[in-house]
């Protein structure tokens, strides 16, 4: 019972750390001004974002640090920081992407970013918990 109630606390700060990058995301991307702003947009379009494919390999470095840092105390640190970061930019790059490409920047990024991610961060719940 009482390892049902870890869980759940867990569950409930990693959902919280992630909503946090969200939320910073938006105020960032609502902060940003006009000339700021078309030069992200214009970097994007310029790159043929919707392209190229993402490179993974990172993730796997990013794990690999995160996984042999937590059994030490500086790992929980580190995987709520992580989080935060994820969340920020996983939504500020679906928010310029929909800036920028609108419905189908939206699309993308659901279907390529979050999709891909997702699975990233799953296992950063893993090494989190």
């Amino acid at each position: 019972m009482k390892n049902n109630k870890y869980k759940n606390k867990t569950l409930k700060l990693f959902i919280g750390l992630f909503l946090v990058g969200i939320i910073t995301s938006i105020l960032y991307f609502n902060y940003l001004d006009k000339d700021d702003l078309n030069i992200f947009i214009k970097a994007i379009k310029e790159s043929n974002i919707l392209d190229k494919p993402i490179n993974n390999t990172n993730h796997l470095k990013i794990l690999s640090v995160i996984t042999m840092f937590s059994i030490i105390f500086i790992g929980f640190p580190l995987c709520s920081g992580l989080i935060i970061s994820e969340g920020f930019d996983l939504f500020f790059r679906v928010l310029l992407l929909y800036k920028s490409y609108k419905v189908k920047g939206i699309i993308y990024g659901v279907l390529y970013y979050l999709i891909n991610n997702l699975i990233y961060i799953l296992l950063l719940y893993i090494i989190f918990k």
